[in-house]
């Protein structure tokens, strides 16, 4: 659990750098668009090392 305390204080000082530099708009929309494609990313990689979850790409 320390650990995982460790990395949300850390975190949550980046956030706070990224809101403070860009504004709370665009930090928002960046993230929400950065971790949408890595995502995206992650599901290509299923998708590449299991063909028959390609079905599944459409609806993720």
């Amino acid at each position: 659990m320390q650990v995982d305390a460790a990395r949300d204080a850390i975190t949550l000082v980046a956030l706070a750098a990224l809101v403070q530099k860009r504004g709370k708009a665009d930090a928002s929309r960046v993230l929400a668009a950065m971790v949408t494609a890595q995502q995206s990313v992650r599901y290509l990689e299923i998708t590449e090392a299991n063909h028959g979850q390609e079905g599944f790409a459409w609806r993720w």
